[in-house]
């Protein structure tokens, strides 16, 4: 039986406005998780650190020990009636939460590359420091790899719907409204249509 959750995953490459995005869902009283918090705590508890090449490594490991979809697995368990979930960077994880959640929806968030590494550049998170914008592209073809590898572009184009994030915040939100008020309206029909 599914789990009576309302979920909206987010995918998408790096700097593309994933953060943003649950921000927009955080304000509609959404709780946040994401998978790469899985990576992270794993990766702490194996005397790594949160970088990203390590971050990446670690999440490789997982999948291949524990299966493609044990960041999913492992997030389901504490997911409340409505959550926002970051970072699908796998199909599996996906397939996963769509036949465990009464509610997922996977909303791909994008950008054009070179915009992408312009936010990167200026954001310089843990991981993001890259010199060029050919180091940039060469480091997302890396990641979009086979096997327990991460595979963002196929698992972006598994979404129910993609952004374009090529504005500012505000646009962002205002693309994303309509979606949230069809989802609302569909979670009303699911869950009135549920056995209490």
């Amino acid at each position: 039986m599914r789990k009576k959750v309302f979920v909206v995953g987010l995918s998408g490459p790096n700097a593309a406005g994933k953060g943003l995005a649950s921000q927009f869902f955080l304000e509609k009283g959404f709780k946040y998780f994401s998978l790469s918090d899985v990576v992270r705590e794993e990766a702490l508890k194996n005397g790594l650190t949160t970088s990203r090449e390590h971050l990446i490594l670690t999440g490789t490991e997982l999948r291949a020990k524990y299966g493609m979809s044990i960041l999913a697995e492992r997030t389901f368990e504490k997911l409340v009636e409505k959550s926002v979930v970051d970072s699908f960077r796998h199909p599996s994880e996906v397939e996963f939460l769509k036949n465990n959640c009464l509610l997922f929806f996977l909303l791909g968030i994008d950008a054009p590359q070179k915009m992408r590494y312009e936010r990167a550049k200026k954001r310089m998170r843990d991981g993001d420091s890259i010199s060029s914008f050919e180091e940039f592209a060469k480091k997302e073809e890396e990641e979009n790899s086979s096997g327990a590898g991460q595979q963002i572009q196929n698992t972006l184009s598994l979404a129910d719907e993609v952004v374009i994030n090529d504005g500012k915040k505000e646009d962002l939100h205002k693309k994303l409204e309509p979606i949230y008020n069809r989802l609302v309206v569909r979670w009303k029909e699911l869950k009135g249509g549920c056995n209490e």
